[in-house]
């Protein structure tokens, strides 16, 4: 089954893995940014931002 997997607001979002309990995670862009930050989400729900790894 696919759903939505959220977004941190901007135009990219891609999910990477999917654990056992449905929690969606990947990387995404901030709205009106192209710094690319990790997210996790379920379901459709608001994705929550984890931030960049820096650098």
């Amino acid at each position: 089954e696919m759903c939505p997997v959220g977004s941190l607001g901007g135009e990219v979002a891609q999910a990477t893995a999917v654990n056992s309990g449905g929690e969606t995670v990947g990387v995404a862009q901030l709205s009106g940014s192209e710094t690319v930050h990790a997210f996790v989400g379920k379901g459709g729900e608001k994705a929550t931002d984890l931030g960049t790894l820096g650098g």
